[in-house]
């Protein structure tokens, strides 16, 4: 009995088109760019939401220092038209004061009612913005802040150089553009690699045989490897050589 037996292994190298890792690995390079964009996004998504909260909270704290200076001014106004009243009775003082006093009363019971509505809506908006969902029990809770609007320092502003390099540093955008720009790169070095004329080189190992009992006509095992380049112009003229 005689079986035959081939087997082909052929290697294959680019020498101009395909060639390097940067032609090969374009791909991963952008994907592995995508993820860290990804993870940027998230990131300048948090920064957004805990700004928009602190400001919110800051502006809850500024309209808490508004409602009690407008009630303090509101208190004065009250005590001034009381003296005012005093005074006319007493004959110390004319009339037309008390008609003063009375008319900057009501203008400061407006601006108190302005202040308080006021502080009421950034509550509302303070809410909206730390709860997914704002429902009867949470509309209906007062939030008192604890703390105290801060008092400005010199050094609260930093010079402008020094601003620069901390937004370079730390603002996701600019780490975002910077990514977008690095995948631009890669994909015109892949573009330009693949306008190269292709130019390979090859090996094929490829054993012929026949096997059985060498007395009754088998032959050995025998391989051929016949290496060689071949090449094509992006026209589309091939050139190969053999061997």
């Amino acid at each position: 009995p005689q079986v035959s037996t081939f087997g082909i292994i052929t290697i294959t190298q680019p020498l101009l088109n395909g060639f390097g890792y940067r032609a090969n690995a374009v791909s991963i390079r952008i994907a592995k760019n995508d993820l860290k964009i990804t993870d940027s996004s998230f990131r300048q998504q948090v920064i957004t939401t805990l700004a928009q909260v602190l400001n919110l909270y800051s502006g809850l704290l500024s309209a808490r220092e508004s409602v009690r200076v407008a009630q303090e001014t509101l208190r004065y106004a009250q005590k001034l038209l009381s003296d005012n009243k005093r005074q006319v009775e007493i004959g110390t003082l004319a009339p037309i004061e008390v008609v003063r006093a009375e008319s900057e009363v009501a203008s400061d019971e407006q601006s108190l009612v302005v202040a308080q509505t006021t502080y009421q809506q950034q509550q509302e908006q303070l809410k909206t913005a730390i709860s997914k969902h704002v429902d009867a029990a949470l509309t209906s809770a007062q939030i008192e802040p604890t703390d105290k609007l801060p008092e400005p320092k010199p050094d609260d502003v930093p010079p402008l150089e020094k601003a620069l390099e901390q937004a370079i540093k730390n603002r996701p955008e600019i780490e975002q553009a910077s990514l977008n720009i690095r995948n631009q790169e890669y994909t015109i070095q892949s573009v330009r690699n693949r306008l190269l004329p292709s130019f390979n080189l090859f090996a094929t190992f490829a054993p012929t045989g026949l096997s059985g009992h060498t007395l009754c006509g088998g032959n050995a095992f025998q391989p051929t490897c016949p290496p060689g380049v071949v090449g094509s112009l992006p026209g589309g003229a091939l050139q190969s050589l053999t061997t």
